[in-house]
């Protein structure tokens, strides 16, 4: 199904995009320094989504009318009412996974942003109790499902910008890996903390047990909230520092093409998820 787009250039740094489509839709601008996905509302009408998003240009102006291409997302999903619906586009999970892979090939992204499921909470238990001893080294991954043992994130990013490298790449790669799931985690708790505190205090059901890190920085120091975030603030910019600590390391060392893009695909995965 076609989709039906309007580009209007706001100004030199911005321009937006409508697309009228029952689906999903990726909204790409030519330009490495395009931050994809910036911003969506959606709205239901019709019978048809009808979305307004806005791509800003991160450094530099557009030199030309931008080609903005549009990309079918999923196939629509049974969803029990429209606010089910809304819930799940309002998210901005294909703005998200953009926003990590800014680098991404422009014919790749949109099969990352297609990963997008739902999950029964008891599915999701049983999916975390799984997962959760391969995590503590208690328990070997079944090669046989995907979900046991490939690294979401690092996987994704080496498809989306077409990245092959060596065994000995890979091995390389991994403290600069492990600092980033690091700093990602702590952000990740340092910006969901009001939420996840306002369904703690309003159900004890799936999802409402406090699991976070600014909740256990706090229980184990005996420091305030508050001043919690603020620690935890210093210590995401010091995993950075570290970040460029390791990549200084790596690049004395001498590493391929390859490798220099994966580690700032790296860099923008940090900054993309805190952007988000």
């Amino acid at each position: 199904m076609k989709a039906s787009i309007s580009l209007m250039v706001i100004n030199e740094h911005r321009l937006r995009v409508r697309c009228i489509n029952p689906e999903d839709f990726a909204i790409r601008g030519l330009g490495e320094d395009l931050l994809r996905f910036i911003h969506g509302s959606l709205t239901l009408q019709s019978s048809l989504f009808y979305s307004v998003l806005t791509a800003t240009i991160a450094t530099t102006p557009l030199q030309n009318a931008p080609t903005v291409i549009a990309v079918p997302g999923t196939p629509n999903r049974n969803f029990p009412n429209p606010k089910a619906e809304r819930v799940l586009f309002n998210a901005g999970l294909s703005r998200a996974t953009c926003l990590y892979f800014p680098l991404a090939k422009e014919d790749r992204v949109h099969f990352a942003c297609r990963l997008l499921t739902d999950m029964s909470f008891d599915d999701g238990a049983a999916y975390n109790e799984k997962l959760i001893p391969i995590a503590r080294d208690g328990v070997q991954p079944d090669r046989n499902v995907p979900a046991e043992f490939i690294r979401l994130l690092s996987s994704l990013m080496r498809f989306a910008m077409d990245l092959r490298r060596t065994p000995a790449e890979l091995a390389l790669m991994e403290p600069l890996e492990r600092n980033c799931s690091k700093q990602i985690s702590v952000v990740n708790d340092i910006y969901s903390w009001s939420k996840e505190l306002r369904q703690s205090e309003k159900s004890h059901e799936e999802g409402s047990f406090l699991c976070s890190a600014v909740k256990v920085f706090s229980v184990s120091t005996s420091v305030d909230i508050d001043a919690t975030v603020r620690i935890l603030r210093h210590m995401i910019r010091e995993r950075e520092h570290i970040y460029d600590e390791i990549v200084s390391k790596v690049e004395a060392e001498g590493f391929s093409e390859a490798v220099k893009r994966y580690t700032k695909g790296l860099e923008y995965q940090m900054s993309g998820n805190e952007l988000y």
